[in-house]
């Protein structure tokens, strides 16, 4: 029974120098996004980001995007994903997830500053706005303990699926649900430690998480 937060952890103990996550751009290790995770985390946890909160991620695919969902497990709080490129899922859904933390980035943010509850705090990937902290300003911080005052049973995760109706709706996955059921579909399909996983779909869906 594990936590989210929890396998990066054991990653970058077990392998610290091995790779965790590649894009065209960059590449991290282990131990780099453990890092990473843990004065992003640390920087969440500042801006009043709790347990049961919800993070909200709206932007491109990205190594930070991943990082900053594994910040959001770091402290119970649910990442919640909506597709960069459905704008429209963002302003009929975002006042009722009221996020305490937007993320996005800077062609993004000032239509998504209008559309979000007051008091919402926003996070800048690519910097260049006003309103907003952005990422690199989050890597100053200095990595602290946070409180781990929660449970595997607790939510981590929301995306939003459209099912057999039109509108895309917020589906909710738990912590323990989700590794039981990433460690099935690795065993089905036989995959091994030094095996890669490339994604090519969108991070909004629940589909490269799992």
């Amino acid at each position: 029974r594990m936590k989210m937060h929890e396998l990066l952890e054991r990653n970058a103990s077990r392998s610290p120098d091995k790779t965790f996550l590649f894009s065209e751009f960059e590449s991290v290790s282990n131990r780099q996004a453990r890092d990473v995770v843990q004065k992003v985390a640390t920087a969440f946890r500042s801006f009043g980001v709790t347990p049961g909160d919800r993070v909200l991620i709206f932007a491109p695919n990205s190594i930070n995007y991943v990082l900053a969902m594994f910040a959001a497990f770091e402290l119970g709080a649910i990442a919640a994903l909506i597709d960069v490129l459905d704008l429209e899922s963002y302003r009929r859904n975002v006042r009722r997830l009221a996020p305490r933390l937007a993320i996005s980035i800077s062609s993004h943010l000032t239509d998504l500053k209008q559309a979000s509850p007051k008091g919402t705090k926003f996070v800048s990937l690519d910097g260049g706005v006003d309103f907003a902290q952005s990422w690199d300003s989050l890597l100053a911080h200095d990595a602290r303990i946070v409180p781990k005052n929660f449970k595997e049973s607790d939510p981590c995760h929301l995306s939003f699926t459209s099912g057999t109706t039109y509108q895309p709706k917020p589906a909710i996955l738990s912590h323990e649900p989700t590794l039981r059921a990433t460690n099935c579909i690795a065993e089905r399909l036989g995959l091994q430690s030094d095996d890669t996983s490339y994604g090519i779909t969108t991070l909004s869906s629940s589909h490269i998480l799992v």
